[in-house]
C-alpha cells in the first residue's frame, strides 16, 4: 500500500521519489487534521 501511494503521490504532483516520500510524511502528520480530508480518502480506499 505504502508504494501505490507513492506513485499515486508522484503521478498527482509529479515529484521525484525523495520528494513524494515527503510529501507522503507531511500529509500522514495532517492526517489527524480535517484540513487534509481529500487526502484521507486516499488512504481510506
Amino acid at each position: 500500500m505504502q508504494s501505490r501511494l507513492l506513485k499515486w503521490m508522484q503521478a498527482k504532483y509529479r515529484l521525484s521519489n525523495r520528494k513524494a516520500q515527503r510529501k507522503l510524511m507531511l500529509v500522514k502528520k495532517q492526517k489527524r487534521r480535517r484540513e487534509c480530508r481529500n487526502v484521507c480518502v486516499v488512504f481510506v480506499t
